[in-house]
């Protein structure tokens, strides 16, 4: 719509000591129009990806494009770690897809299904770009997959039930459940299946939201949830409208997604899941449409959006028209007010500004206003600006000094900082903010007041932000954006989604951090944090925290890591599965002196043990390689065992050697485990090749075996001179034949790993030279270091005592002579020596210890 400028007008205002004449201009807004798209939903996912994370993302999530049973529940955890959902066919990645993979950086991918709805070639493609951290969510039916998800999300306060059988509720609620941090889990039409119930019991949500009507949610499904409200329309487009208006003090109006919701194939929901993380990062709504929007959702989207506001279509011309974006706009009238020191607003009446209004002045007074549209504040780099009884859709400060910005008895929807330069704005009088947004530099100080959900993210991942946080802050921070920020005061939960440091002061107290991405965590002495719950490895933390857990239970982080729990004479024992997945038992037991982890253990379960090594607890034995399924050897695992972990870290002594304090957890996981539980690198395989004679006839037929840490391969590319001419089988083995003379490389490749050897083929019939090979290469020909390995012994009790000018992480796995695993240990050497303490039977003993990028140190030893 073109609109004219107006003329100047003068507005004359009066005040009961002064009369002042401002300065000021009148011209009209409007909203700024785009579209988002690609030729296909799968390509539209890739765009989106490109519009949200411009800078890369350590984290994405692949869901399947074309069935939206599994995949909608997938926003929140996309939110948690800040990713994009990417969408793929059933069979594979397009090149596109991994391209923008690449471009992201990506580390860590979740695939939400299994192998049926996204096939393993998918896990290949990915670990072929050298992404090996990867974690499948999925269960036998949809409602399980649900709750999968549900649980990588940690506690929660709210939980959404959407209908199982449609998806447009779902995405109605996907991008506001997802900025809660809040799960979507499935019902059917009449019950809640018996797993989702256990769920929500085990939660104890404070609030239970079902969405949509008795047609898609009986009450008799939901009878016996406490806590539930329904939010429900006449029909889908009805229940979109219903959801954003009981949800509209969570959302910031400033992006506005319009997706397709509805359409003849059904399926007409690829789009709207794509944008759901988009949108959950911007804390903005989605509207669903079918080629035209309904009355109601125009009137609510017109009247909640601001001449800020961008108004975003999804999707291609012929799945949201445009003329569906011409009935979203805004008429508003924007006054500039540009003479400092001056006073706007009567002394005792509310002055109505029908549009937007700009300050471009210092030392301006606002008072008594109600701005239905935006506020912009810009009063120049140290220039200040009080703002009295005054309310606002959205407040935009541009500038200002330190202590500048002063808010009085003043109301807004939306405040957003995006400033030049560090300006300060502070909260006096019970002034109420509903979101505010940090785009910048700045310095928030609630004196009396509140800012409501604080959003703090930047314009570049290249710049960090520094953010000072003075007062009270009873709604979450939610950081999205390279940051260091210093909390001053009383915080309820802070979410940490992108790389950022985090200086907790003196006396200050943080109910909660959920760090989901890497930071610092900086606890001053005098300062409290209850409980910080990391969802990734790299969470640093400086300082005394009460209560630390972790709530990845897929992407690399061991159970419970770096998990403590503050007790005066008691310590907390956990019994798991799954790395974690599935608490078995759960007990807080009193310190009692010279008991060690096994004793407490067997105080509360059955153990089963063989040398000091657990081999069972209550009836779950481990598991050796021959034990496994094919499925399981196929995967790469090689053996399901009893793990130890003290505080999260996986401990370097037995049982008998763990002694617990007070304040610990104590966790005993059990789970598969594969050949990164052994190596340093996790994101290369020490593959090795092996029984490739020296030396073979021209058309003779020879085995090749590829083994890692001592166990077969599975699925190994074996290559002569580049190319692939066979795959290895169940035992790591895989007979090939070279026809041609002369000197050939056979080597053996997988996940990123290599190994090759050189052989000679001689003409068929000649003496063949030296038949004799390398007898197998089961055990690498290290030489061990003089005197840098020392065992001692003491019946079955052995210490390993490693000197070495060398420090850092060291690991050293060990095996008997039936080539079985018997023990693993980890430490840090410090001062030229480490010292592992751990029991074994008579016996011969071999294999390696390894400082991290360095060549493995064979050792070998008897016990008699």
């Amino acid at each position: 719509m073109n609109k004219k400028l107006l003329s100047k007008i003068a507005i004359t205002m009066f005040t009961m000591t002064s009369l002042l004449f401002t300065n000021s201009s009148v011209t009209y807004a409007q909203n700024a129009k785009s579209r988002v798209y690609g030729k296909d939903r799968i390509e539209t996912s890739i765009e989106i990806s490109k519009e949200g994370w411009k800078t890369g993302s350590q984290t994405a999530i692949i869901a399947q494009g074309y069935n939206y049973a599994d995949a909608l529940c997938a926003a929140p955890l996309a939110k948690k770690y800040n990713a994009p959902i990417m969408l793929t066919s059933q069979y594979s990645l397009s090149e596109d897809i991994i391209k923008e993979l690449k471009r992201l950086n990506v580390k860590n991918v979740y695939i939400i299904g299994g192998p049926k709805v996204v096939s393993e070639k998918v896990d290949e493609q990915l670990k072929s770009i050298n992404i090996t951290n990867i974690t499948r969510l999925y269960g036998d039916t949809r409602y399980e997959t649900s709750l999968k998800i549900a649980d990588q999300l940690g506690s929660v306060n709210e939980v959404f039930i959407t209908s199982a059988n449609g998806y447009a509720d779902s995405l109605s609620v996907a991008a506001i459940a997802a900025k809660k941090g809040a799960p979507i889990i499935f019902a059917d039409k009449n019950e809640l299946k018996q797993p989702v119930k256990q769920y929500i019991n085990k939660v104890n949500p404070k609030k239970v939201f079902v969405i949509g009507g008795e047609g898609a949610i009986s009450n008799n499904a939901i009878k016996g949830i406490n806590n539930v409200e329904r939010i429900s329309g006449q029909d889908r487009f009805e229940t979109n409208e219903k959801v954003l208006q009981s949800f509209k003090n969570d959302i910031i109006f400033e992006n506005v997604y319009v997706v397709q919701g509805a359409g003849p194939k059904g399926n007409e929901f690829a789009d709207a899941l794509s944008c759901s993380a988009l949108a959950a990062q911007k804390a903005a709504p989605i509207i669903l449409t079918n080629k035209d929007i309904t009355p109601d959702l125009k009137n609510f989207v017109n009247d909640n959006i601001t001449s800020l506001s961008n108004i975003i279509a999804i999707g291609g011309e012929d799945v949201v028209p445009s003329s569906i974006l011409d009935k979203i706009e805004t008429d508003v009238e924007v006054t500039e007010i540009n003479k400092d020191n001056s006073i706007f607003g009567e002394e005792k009446t509310k002055k109505v500004i029908n549009g937007d209004l700009t300050v471009k002045a210092d030392k301006v007074t606002l008072q008594n206003l109600q701005v239905k549209g935006v506020l912009i504040v810009d009063p120049g780099e140290k220039g200040s600006i009080d703002i009295k009884n005054v309310t606002a859709n959205t407040i935009v400060v541009k500038s200002g000094g330190e202590n500048s910005i002063h808010l009085l008895n003043s109301k807004a929807h939306n405040l957003i900082v995006d400033s030049k330069n560090n300006v300060g704005i502070e909260l006096k009088e019970s002034s109420n903010i509903n979101n505010t947004s940090v785009k910048s530099n700045a310095i928030l100080d609630n004196v009396r007041g509140n800012f409501g959900n604080v959003l703090i993210q930047n314009k570049s991942d290249s710049t960090e932000n520094k953010v000072v946080l003075k007062g009270k802050f009873d709604k979450t921070v939610d950081i999205i954006g390279k940051a260091n920020v210093d909390f001053k005061g009383d915080f309820s939960e802070v979410k940490v989604a992108s790389e950022a440091k985090l200086n907790i002061e003196k006396d200050s107290k943080v109910e909660k951090i959920s760090a989901n991405s890497k930071c610092n965590i900086k606890v001053k002495d005098g300062a409290t944090v209850n409980k910080v719950e990391k969802g990734v490895k790299d969470v640093e933390i400086d300082g005394d925290v009460k209560d630390v857990t972790s709530t990845d239970k897929g992407n690399g982080t061991p159970p419970g890591e770096g998990e403590k729990t503050t007790g005066s004479d008691s310590f907390t024992l956990v019994i798991s599965k799954g790395n974690g997945s599935s608490e078995l038992k759960k007990e807080t037991l009193k310190i009692k002196d010279n008991n060690n982890a096994m004793n407490y253990l067997k105080s509360i379960a059955s153990v089963t043990e063989k040398g000091g090594l657990i081999t069972g607890i209550d009836g779950i034995s481990n598991k050796t390689l021959k034990e496994l399924s094919e499925e399981q050897r196929k995967r790469g695992i090689i053996g399901e065992d009893w793990f130890i972990y003290l505080n999260g870290s996986k401990t370097s002594e037995g049982a008998d050697g763990v002694y617990p304090k007070a304040g610990d957890t104590l966790k005993f996981d059990y789970h598969e485990w594969d050949w990164r539980d052994l190596a340093p690198d996790e994101s290369v395989m020490p593959i090795k090749i092996s029984r490739v004679p020296n030396s073979i006839k021209a058309g003779e037929n020879f085995e090749v075996r590829a083994t890692c840490v001592y166990k077969p391969v599975y699925d190994a590319v074996v290559k002569v001179d580049g190319k692939e001419v066979a795959r290895t089988d169940m035992d790591g083995c895989a007979t090939i034949t070279i026809n041609s003379t002369g000197k050939h490389t056979v080597s053996v490749e997988k996940e990123s790993g290599k190994d090759e050897k050189t052989i000679e083929v001689t003409p068929n019939g000649s003496s063949g030279g030296d038949n004799g090979g390398d007898n197998g290469g089961e055990i690498d020909p290290e030489k061990p270091l003089d005197n840098a390995f020392k065992m001692t012994s003491n019946g079955d009790k052995v210490q390993m005592k490693i000197t070495n000018e060398e420090n850092g992480e060291i690991t050293i796995t060990l095996y008997d002579s039936n080539n079985s695993l018997v023990y693993i240990g980890q430490d840090t050497l410090n001062n030229g020596a480490v010292k592992f303490n751990t029991v074994l039977d008579n016996g011969k003993y071999y294999g390696f210890y390894k400082f991290k990028n360095k060549e493995k140190v064979k050792v070998e030893f008897e016990i008699k």
